[in-house]
C-alpha cells in the first residue's frame, strides 16, 4: 500500500483515506493491553507494600492511575 502525505498545497483526492484505521486500531489494542498490565503491576505493588526505596515510584504510579 502506497503512503502519501498531503498538505495545504496538495489536497487529498476524494477517495483518499486520511487516517490509517488499521494502524490506529492496532495502536489502540496495544494501549489497552499496556494499561491492563500497568494496573496489574500496580495492584501487585499495592498488595505487597513496597519498601521505602520504592515508595516514591509507587506514589508516582498511584498519581498517574488516578
Amino acid at each position: 500500500m502506497k503512503k502519501v502525505v498531503y498538505d495545504k498545497w496538495h489536497k487529498a483526492p476524494e477517495e483518499a483515506r486520511l487516517v490509517d484505521y488499521d494502524a490506529f486500531e492496532e495502536l489502540a489494542e496495544k494501549y489497552l493491553k499496556t494499561q491492563q498490565v500497568l494496573k496489574q503491576i500496580f495492584e501487585l505493588l499495592e498488595e505487597h507494600q513496597p519498601p521505602w526505596y520504592l515508595r516514591k515510584h509507587y506514589n508516582l504510579i498511584h498519581e498517574v492511575l488516578e
